[in-house]
């Protein structure tokens, strides 16, 4: 019973950690598109400008994010409590994805493509870490050769991600 205890409290704080991460890029994210916002309109510039590279910024950091958590709280957590925390990172930030829709030209399938990729990748990055997992399970006893192995996709899928020019 202690065990199942043990895991449950470890599964919390692993989702306490993924939904502060999601805090802390929607926070980043609304408090730079306020100084941009005022910026352009001090400028007399136009302000939906700032919009839409709010929504860009938010793709790329939540995707980054997802990028190096995934597959790390996939391979050891497992699929389903780290698709779970990949949600709370992708979640909070939605309020701000509409307003900043909402404030920007951009059409709106580009911008739910874009949204409907993140959480694509959200079930996605925790299976890939899971499936790292799997031989480690059948007996290997290397966690450690599985921490770096689920680290270095993790970091190859963020370098990947910074190169590409993104959906939006």
């Amino acid at each position: 019973m202690n065990g199942a205890m043990d895991k449950a409290v470890s599964d919390l704080v692993g989702h306490r950690i993924d939904a502060l991460i999601g805090i802390a890029v929607a926070a980043a994210c609304s408090a730079w598109w306020l100084g941009c916002s005022r910026l352009a309109i001090e400028h007399g510039q136009d302000a939906s400008r700032c919009a839409g590279q709010v929504l860009q910024l938010l793709w790329l950091a939540r995707a980054i994010a997802l990028a190096l958590q995934g597959p790390r709280a996939g391979a050891a957590r497992g699929w389903r409590p780290a698709a779970a925390g990949a949600l709370l990172i992708v979640a909070p930030a939605l309020p701000l994805v509409v307003l900043g829709w909402s404030a920007s030209v951009d059409v709106a399938a580009r911008v739910l493509a874009a949204e409907a990729s993140l959480w694509l990748a959200a079930g996605a990055l925790p299976a890939v870490g899971a499936l790292l997992r799997r031989p480690a399970r059948a007996g290997s006893g290397s966690e450690r050769a599985l921490e770096l192995a689920a680290t270095a996709v993790a970091v190859a899928l963020a370098a990947a991600l910074w190169r590409w020019p993104g959906p939006l």
